[in-house]
């Protein structure tokens, strides 16, 4: 069976100019962002925009029924963000909804089923942007058991999910934590409230670079390849990295040799102004990444990434010093430039300690995540495999 035999497929209206409202009869004006920002939920409610309902009737705006199922269609099809509608909204035009009409089909099962399907397989190129089609959605295939079964299925996969979901909030626990710990030993950095001897970047390093600017052959295999994408604060994905050839690495690896204890900073890009301890002791090479290479003698790297990834830290170096168009951009004359209040080394080296020792209760929840995560992955396999 097609999906627009079993749903009715909607798209939304241009984000409006006006007509905002905080007033109780508002509706939410679902924007990318909003769902990008959830990324995967069967209950979408945190939507920052709202709408006056008198607003969105005269302007003819259509209202998004709660339940319904929504998608990327043009701009960020490739991400795969899926979630179900948890209130009557009006929504921007770049989102598909899929208001399911057929009495056999519970839409929280077609969720699950679209969490399965990557559609950037088959869009197609429209102003520059990846686009999919009402047509292309509504020809996607679909097959189901009973409403009684694909209940039974959402129950479990539902459980599987919550599992996971508490893990990872657990995590952000404890990068709360962590936060609240450099606070109360260091005070607000941009501030400086605690008076600690400001250093400039190129002061307390022996070597700032980046790598390379060009675009080597990526492969399936070979030498692990890091991108911007890779680095999240905190984290470096190295087991999803991409791959060069050993020539590529050689030749960007005599410029910029990330080492075991150095920071990354992504310069460029989605996750620009994100830093990340690299603690691989392996060669990697890079690109749209700055490589610090500390003084140790003068400053902890753990305080360092810290320091960077700080909200208030990350905010002020873009607002001063980020250029470029379409992608914000942090030349390497500016990281030299980002002024650092520097305390004793002995008191960074406490808080080195603290996080070293939260770290390792980090790492036995992220392998019991990955477990979960598996587990999860597995049962997705089975019933929409």
């Amino acid at each position: 069976m097609k999906l627009k035999e079993v749903c009715k497929i909607i798209g939304g209206n241009p984000a409006p100019k006006e007509g905002f409202s905080s007033s109780a009869e508002a509706l939410p004006f679902v924007k990318m962002k909003d769902l990008g920002k959830a990324h995967l939920t069967n209950n979408l409610v945190e939507i920052e925009t709202r709408i006056d309902p008198n607003f969105g009737r005269k302007k003819n705006m259509r209202i998004i029924k709660k339940g319904s199922v929504l998608l990327p269609r043009s701009g960020s099809v490739a991400l795969n963000h899926r979630a179900i509608l948890g209130q009557d909204s009006f929504m921007v035009s770049h989102i598909c909804a899929l208001e399911v009409i057929s009495k056999e089909l519970f839409n929280e099962y077609l969720y699950y089923f679209l969490c399965t399907k990557r559609l950037d397989n088959i869009t197609k190129k429209t102003t520059g942007l990846d686009a999919i089609t009402f047509e292309d959605i509504g020809n996607i295939k679909i097959n189901f058991p009973s409403l009684s079964e694909q209940k039974k299925i959402v129950q479990i996969l539902d459980t599987a999910d919550s599992l996971r979901q508490k893990r990872k909030e657990q995590l952000k626990l404890i990068d709360d934590y962590l936060k609240s710990v450099f606070l109360e030993m260091f005070g607000d950095p941009v501030r400086n409230e605690k008076g600690w001897k400001v250093f400039k970047m190129l002061d307390i390093c022996s070597k700032v670079t980046d790598g390379t600017h060009d675009k080597p052959k990526r492969l399936d295999s070979g030498v692990k390849f890091i991108t911007g994408k890779h680095i999240k604060p905190f984290k470096i994905d190295y087991e999803n990295s991409d791959y060069v050839s050993r020539s590529d690495h050689e030749e960007i690896y005599r410029r910029c040799n990330p080492e075991k204890g150095d920071v990354l900073y992504t310069n460029i890009g989605v996750n620009v102004g994100t830093a990340a301890l690299n603690t691989a002791e392996y060669p990697f090479s890079m690109k749209n990444v700055a490589l610090l290479k500390l003084t140790k003698e003068k400053v902890a790297p753990r305080y360092i990434e810290s320091f960077l990834n700080y909200e208030f830290v990350r905010n002020d170096v873009l607002r001063k010093i980020s250029l470029g168009g379409a992608q914000q951009f942090i030349g390497l004359q500016d990281i030299k430039k980002i002024d650092i209040p520097i305390p004793s080394l002995d008191i960074q080296n406490k808080f080195v300690s603290i996080v070293e020792q939260v770290e390792q209760t980090k790492q036995k929840m992220r392998a019991s995540l990955a477990e979960m995560d598996n587990h999860f992955n597995a049962l997705m396999q089975r019933y929409f495999g």
